[in-house]
């Protein structure tokens, strides 16, 4: 790799693996200072980069905290290398040159070859918001097309740095950070999230922290990310945590990403990956009709005559089709089948009502100790079918009992 291209590369563009060894480093506090007369830690780091020690002395990773701080400027790994020597550590140059080398050699080739399709865009000056449009214009006159959008606080830029390695290395996909990916001169840098969220970005992921939710800007993207949801009626925010917290009322009612959940069953990278790459289920609507055949059941109806009731048969029939009828029947309009098959229950009912008093009749003449059993008998008849029918079959062991 050219001497020139990795000296201009922008820190920005280190990696999590490279800040974190450079954070190890440097975290430690150092009593002898150095020939200029800077700490020879992330003091005299923060000193070089313009910023106050006491912001960044009760962060848990003063070094990440300094690095996030200074990189607003836009920096080069040629600052830093220079910055590294004027705090008199060497060290840290040698143990995190071919990490940093390694970092400016995949900045460069993400600069030369997009990875994924382009959309298209008309005004390609007004669509050029990322590093990514450039060379994404320049090959097919369209902009970049990103899986997510990652949105995280400074202090928790080590998390998110480790979620951008893992997605876009393990799992090939395509994200879009604020200080990596955008370009610089833009007017309005919340102007152009909110582009890119609502064009241009599938999902939002949002590193969420107590430091993330004190942020006004943060809070302002988070709210705007949940009305597009709403608007576009689409899954739009996955919320990531890594530490337990009290979650604010807007997010508590979200099924949230725990890196720190440890289960047998859990694994948040491969959750992540699917719910950043899950598509959004195709609804029925109200035209469309299933085509699978319907069973349909008739309760039992009864026609009066008389005093007495005439049960009608259950009938089970499969619906293909519909018949296209209009919603209101005159009288005498019903269906041919439907009238045919309505005569047919009750004639066949009628036969069994016959049948069912001559045998009554029969046993009678046959049992006179069945006299004050037949009432009971004809009753039974006359209210039920199925159970007349039921006893019908087991007459013989009936008259056979009632006999002796």
């Amino acid at each position: 790799m050219e001497c020139e291209v990795f000296l201009d590369t922008p820190i920005s563009a280190l990696r999590g693996q490279s800040k974190s060894l450079i954070s190890r480093l440097l975290n430690a506090t150092k009593v002898i200072p150095s020939p200029s007369g800077l700490p020879r830690d992330w003091r005299g780091l923060a000193d070089i980069a313009g910023c106050n020690h006491s912001l960044h002395a009760g962060c848990g990773d003063p070094t990440a905290s300094v690095l996030a701080f200074w990189q607003r400027s836009q920096p080069t790994i040629a600052q830093l290398i220079d910055a590294l020597k004027d705090i008199d550590r060497w060290d840290v140059i040698d143990d995190s040159l071919q990490l940093l080398e390694s970092d400016a050699k995949d900045y460069a080739e993400r600069l030369q070859v997009s990875r994924q399709p382009c959309i298209e865009d008309d005004n390609n000056d007004d669509s050029i918001l990322t590093v990514d449009d450039v060379q994404c214009i320049e090959s097919c006159g369209k902009p970049q097309y990103y899986d997510a959008f990652l949105l995280y606080d400074d202090s928790d830029e080590e998390f998110a740095m480790t979620i951008l390695e893992k997605l876009e290395d393990d799992y090939k996909m395509k994200l879009c950070t604020k200080d990596r990916d955008l370009i610089g001169g833009l007017s309005f840098e919340h102007e152009a999230i909110m582009q890119l969220i609502r064009y241009r970005c599938g999902r939002l992921i949002v590193v969420v922290s107590p430091s993330f939710l004190n942020s006004p800007a943060n809070q302002f993207l988070l709210t705007f990310a949940q009305a597009l949801g709403i608007e576009q009626r689409q899954r739009k925010i996955i919320p990531c945590v890594y530490s337990n917290f009290q979650l604010p009322l807007q997010l508590r009612y979200y099924f949230i990403l725990n890196f720190g959940r440890s289960t047998r069953q859990w694994n948040f990278w491969q959750q992540l990956s699917q719910s950043i790459r899950a598509s959004n289920v195709r609804m029925i609507t109200n035209g469309e009709v299933s085509s699978r055949p319907v069973i349909s059941r008739e309760e039992p109806r009864s026609i009066t005559n008389g005093k007495h009731s005439t049960p009608i048969a259950i009938t089970e029939t499969k619906t293909v089709k519909e018949p296209e009828t209009s919603l209101s029947m005159k009288e005498n309009e019903l269906p041919k089948d439907i009238e045919e098959r309505f005569s047919y229950s009750i004639e066949k009912n009628v036969f069994i009502k016959e049948e069912e008093t001559a045998y009554i009749q029969s046993l009678n003449e046959k049992v006179p100790k069945m006299s004050s059993s037949s009432s009971i008998l004809t009753k039974l008849l006359s209210s039920r079918s199925i159970i007349a029918k039921s006893f019908f079959k087991k007459k013989k062991k009936l008259v056979k009992v009632l006999a002796e």
